[in-house]
């Protein structure tokens, strides 16, 4: 299955669940492409300890 993410918010919970729910689907053999649009460029900046988006983008 292809699956399209776009992220718009620099809300450290939704980026980090984007990309978590991105990394379930690679894992699931799909092809995942993720688009960062809006505040949604500004992931790395608002990753903290309990949000780690730059190590979940990683996986991506």
């Amino acid at each position: 299955m292809k699956i399209g993410i776009i992220v718009s918010s620099n809300d450290a919970e939704t980026c980090w669940n984007a990309f978590r729910f991105a990394n379930f689907c690679l894992n699931s053999k799909d092809e995942v492409k993720v688009f960062l649009i809006g505040k949604g460029v500004e992931y790395q900046q608002v990753s903290s300890t309990e949000f780690n988006i730059v190590e979940q983008s990683k996986n991506s």
